[in-house]
């Protein structure tokens, strides 16, 4: 009797799966991003040109454990049987696990960013994102960093993958002429 004291009644089961399905796609994200990111830091070897880096994807492995413990208290929630003490427990590696992230992202960061500038690589702010957690822009040649080709970026960076997917490196002087007529374009398309 003393312990269905603690225990707390069943949450609806059709926010429960909705909430699990929501947890379950968000890891299934995750673990795409992380290949991804996996690959991009494989290419360094390889010296290209341009390294679109997202510092925070391979730290939040860390954070995994949150989730799986949140999945498991919704499921146990789902049929009432999860008591106070378990919840409390739980609570406590989802918190535990935020700290450890933070910790694990500025140690992941600061060594990476030393690996890529070891391998002649620095990183170019004007086509790095501006908020928290955007993906770095690192190039292994600093003339390919100008400042107003900040305007296209995107563009001027998706360019630059489709040269590396096709074989070619273009020169600066290549790649100045492309951002010439990027610049142009994006004259023409928002009169600025």
């Amino acid at each position: 009797m003393a312990s269905s004291a603690n225990q707390l009644p069943p949450a609806n089961p059709k926010k429960g799966w909705l909430s699990i399905g929501v947890l379950c796609l968000i890891i299934t994200l995750y673990a795409y991003s992380f290949k991804l990111e996996i690959s991009t830091l494989s290419l360094i070897a390889e010296n290209v040109i341009s390294l679109k880096i997202k510092p925070v994807v391979i730290p939040l492995i860390v954070m995994m454990p949150a989730f799986f413990v949140l999945i498991y208290g919704i499921y146990q929630r789902m049929h009432g049987d999860i008591s106070e003490k378990s919840m409390r427990r739980g609570l406590f590696v989802i918190i535990g696990c935020f700290p450890l992230f933070l910790i694990t992202w500025w140690i992941y960061s600061w060594q990476l960013s030393d690996k890529l500038e070891s391998e002649g690589y620095s990183i170019c702010h004007w086509y790095s994102g501006a908020s928290l957690g955007a993906p770095e822009i690192w190039l292994s040649d600093p003339s390919y960093c100008i400042e107003y080709g900040y305007l296209v970026r995107i563009e001027l960076l998706e360019w630059l993958k489709q040269q590396r997917l096709s074989g070619k490196k273009p020169s600066i002087e290549v790649f100045e002429k492309q951002l010439e007529f990027m610049l142009s374009e994006y004259h023409q398309k928002y009169g600025a």
